[in-house]
């Protein structure tokens, strides 16, 4: 589900469990860029204690009025993903030889504070440490995925509002005492991070319960072997209680409390070394035998390691105890950022929503500017036409600005820096285009960095910048005034039939109404705040049924599905509408090739394609070669009534690909007949 004015998007999933404890689950997100408020997804976790347990399942309850003592969640975190390639087979997007780091940063953060949160990142492969981040094809995008819980509260039925949720460890007052997470320099402390390998976790329902809790025993992971377990109760928490039966301990007084250290998440730094120079990079937490240089001399304590395939990490939170009609909701977080600096700026942002959380369970996160709804459609001198909604009549807002992204000309990583959505917008001058973020230090194989081309998700570049006051000068005259009552006609060089284009269009205000917490998520000189990409190409932000990438895909909408592709966000392509016959016929316009000589790679986004334009609705084109051999015969319907154009795969009508050559067209339509020449070289 989507806000009115699509800033916020939220969904909610329900179900019950067989040990009698209903679940309903509410994913949350926002929209704006701001702060790296887009960069994660707060999940909410509402657990309630119905009391009824069947246990195997059948219906029949097993036992009546269950409460629950120890009850452990945690998020498994694969590290492993995939594509699935347009041919519709399925490629690694990494090769497995890449390094799968993973992890746990405890560094302090400014004021002290653990960073306290899992993440994934790849690296290089095993011979050589200069790669990481770089994919197939040349694609460099070291991003890191993050995860951290961020607390639990419970539902307090005398006053009706949600307080803090403890953990069911009691003290020898028999109360709850310890936190579901910890505050301030002991921040983590109350939940557990640590891989599963080494049979530590053995996926038993035991064995995972003590992987999930290992921190709160004496060894619960902590030799990182499952053999050399000790489950009686931690010194650092605990004074005194049953080995093996956590519901047992017994908390010691506050002020005696130490780290709970009792699972493999945290070694000692030592100094990563350069792999070829054996120049100091910086200290790093690696794993003795798995740890390879990740981020070194930023990540200083925690855990680097490695997964392979033997014991994902798991993010737990508990034990918790529900009481029979008990509702706890718990709170986690996952998002992702540029390197480690920017996955902190993001669980920042996620830990500062989480921080507004509400005695009635909302959250009291500022209102960014709406997203207007837009349409991309060609001029009748053929430029892209960006139209928009009046954003006042979704709500506050200061004036407009409208982002670009092409396909041609690519962009170049190794001069533009790599390109992410949480810098570009922080720019109020089209001529101004916002420093990229530095490359990964530990990366130097530039060479092989390829260019790179523009797509949906960017990189965008602003084109104009319009205030509120001057939105009068940019009123639409077309067919869509009513609905769109503004417009901006693209005349920028390179915006050539042809071409795929994505554009957005935000809103923007001051931000001086913001609270001091979410106002330091980005730089004092950052003094307003604005919409997020939400409506490229006119997308709506809902799902559509694909992706707005995935064009060979079953359920991707027809060239003729005009509304649909506009809802989907598909690409652009500035295109010429069907030409009259009668122009043709008299020669006042003339059909045209292009490329015209066709390259392997062309610079159209139709890679590999000849484009025929300025045809009329209906035509026959014939396409010879030097000897006057038919080639191929193309039976042209315009799909709709704003695209003249037809691309040529350039395969015969055999199924052969033509070779280079001199290649002859004759376009015959209703009333005449007009001829043309191309060339293809490979």
């Amino acid at each position: 589900m989507l806000s009115p004015d699509r800033t916020y998007a939220y969904s909610v999933a329900a179900w019950p469990t067989q040990l009698g404890v209903d679940v309903k689950m509410t994913v949350r997100s926002w929209t704006s860029p701001w702060g790296h408020l887009d960069d994660f997804h707060l999940v909410e976790l509402e657990l309630t204690n119905t009391g009824e347990a069947d246990i195997n399942g059948d219906g029949v309850v097993d036992i009546h009025n269950n409460k629950i003592h120890d009850l452990i969640l945690t998020y498994g975190a694969v590290v492993f993903g995939f594509r699935i390639a347009s041919s519709g087979g399925r490629s690694y997007w990494q090769p497995n030889s890449r390094y799968r780091g993973m992890g746990q940063d405890l560094t302090p953060d400014k004021n002290g504070a653990p960073w306290d949160f899992g993440f994934q990142a790849y690296g290089s492969d095993p011979g050589r440490e200069d790669e990481p981040g770089l994919g197939y094809g040349g694609f460099y995008y070291d991003a890191y995925n993050g995860y951290t819980f961020l607390g639990a509260k419970k539902y307090d039925t005398a006053t009706g509002t949600w307080v803090e949720k403890k953990l069911a460890f009691k003290d020898a007052n028999g109360k709850e005492v310890v936190p579901a997470i910890g505050k301030g320099s002991r921040r983590g402390w109350y939940h557990v991070w640590q891989p599963g390998y080494n049979s530590v976790n053995d996926y038993t329902p035991k064995g995972a319960h003590i992987c999930a809790m290992g921190a709160f025993y004496k060894d619960g992971g902590k030799s990182n072997d499952r053999n050399s377990f000790d489950l009686a109760p931690n010194p650092n928490l605990f004074e005194s209680g049953t080995t093996g039966d956590p519901s047992s301990f017994v908390v010691k007084d506050s002020s005696q409390w130490g780290y709970p250290d009792g699972a493999y998440e945290s070694v000692p730094a030592t100094m990563a070394k350069d792999p070829k120079t054996g120049a100091d990079l910086g200290m790093s937490p690696m794993d003795p035998q798995r740890g390879r240089p990740l981020e070194p001399g930023i990540i200083t304590k925690g855990l680097i390691t490695e997964y392979r395939f033997d014991g994902e990490p798991w993010e737990s939170i508990g034990p918790l105890s529900l009481d029979v009609g008990e509702k706890i909701r718990i709170y986690f977080v996952r998002g992702s950022g540029f390197r480690i600096k920017g996955l902190r700026k993001t669980i920042k942002a996620a830990r500062t929503v989480f921080n507004s959380l509400q005695p009635d369970g909302s959250f009291n996160v500022p209102q960014t500017p709406p997203v207007p709804q837009i349409k991309v459609t060609v001029s009748s001198d053929v430029h892209p036409l960006v139209e928009w909604q009046d954003p006042a009549a979704l709500g506050d807002y200061d004036g407009i600005k409208i982002y670009k992204s092409h396909f041609w000309p690519r962009f170049d990583p190794l001069k533009q820096g790599f390109p992410e959505h949480d810098v570009w917008w922080k720019t109020m001058d089209p001529k101004v285009v916002p420093a990229p973020v530095p490359y990964n230090p530990l990366f130097t194989a530039m060479s092989l960095i390829f260019n790179q081309a523009g797509a949906h998700w960017g990189p965008y570049q602003l084109a104009v910048k319009i205030p509120k006051s001057e939105m009068a000068n940019y009123a639409n005259t077309g067919v869509d005034a009513a609905q769109y009552p503004y417009a901006w006609k693209d005349k920028t060089p390179g915006t050539l039939p042809g071409f795929s284009f994505w554009y957005y269009v935000s809103s923007y205000k001051d931000n001086s109404n913001m609270s001091p917490a979410f106002r330091d998520l980005e730089p004092a000189d950052v003094n307003w705040v604005e919409s997020g990409k939400v409506n490229f190409n006119g997308r709506t932000g809902l799902w559509e049924d694909t992706w707005p990438w995935a064009e060979t895909n079953a359920w991707f909408p027809k060239p003729s599905e005009t509304a649909k592709r506009q809802a989907l966000g598909a690409r652009f392509v500035l295109v010429p509408p069907p030409v009259n016959t009668t122009d043709l016929a008299l020669s006042r316009k003339r059909i045209s090739v292009r490329p015209n000589p066709l390259k392997r790679q062309p610079f159209h986004s139709a890679s590999g394609q000849l484009m025929f334009f300025n045809l009329p609705s209906e035509c026959d084109i014939y396409i010879f070669d030097v000897a006057g051999q038919l080639v191929d015969k193309i039976h042209f319907v315009a799909e709709n009534p704003t695209n003249g154009t037809y691309f040529w795969s350039g395969y015969s009508k055999d199924g052969n690909e033509v070779a280079s050559g001199l290649y002859i067209w004759v376009a015959k339509f209703k009333g005449g007949q007009q001829t043309g020449v191309f060339s293809i070289l490979k």
